[in-house]
């Protein structure tokens, strides 16, 4: 267990001191959503986490049983999203199923 600070954090403002990029001032105003709400920020910092880690299982699935690199596995499923609903005929559950 932590021990508790002898007298009450003070929060500061975040500011950036010099121009930036934009993922720069994307992380800056996660972390003012973090040290205001750190149960709730984590909670989705941990589904982010779950959904990468799902992503790369089906990767790794894909890499195995349809003997397909990561690379090839993006481009097929982006050429197959550009078709759904399309002349194709395609529906988004068509998707998960491997190629035959």
């Amino acid at each position: 267990m932590l021990p508790r600070p002898s007298k009450p954090l003070e929060l500061k403002p975040l500011t950036l001191t010099k121009p930036t990029g934009y993922s720069n001032q994307a992380a800056a105003q996660r972390m003012v959503a973090l040290l205001s709400n750190p149960r709730s920020q984590l909670s989705e910092v941990t589904k982010a986490f779950r959904i990468a880690m799902r992503r790369l299982d089906h990767i790794v699935h894909a890499s195995y049983t349809e003997d397909l690199d990561p690379l090839n596995l993006a481009v097929r499923a982006e050429v197959a999203l550009q078709l759904v609903h399309g002349e194709t005929g395609l529906t988004t559950v068509v998707l998960l199923e491997p190629v035959r």
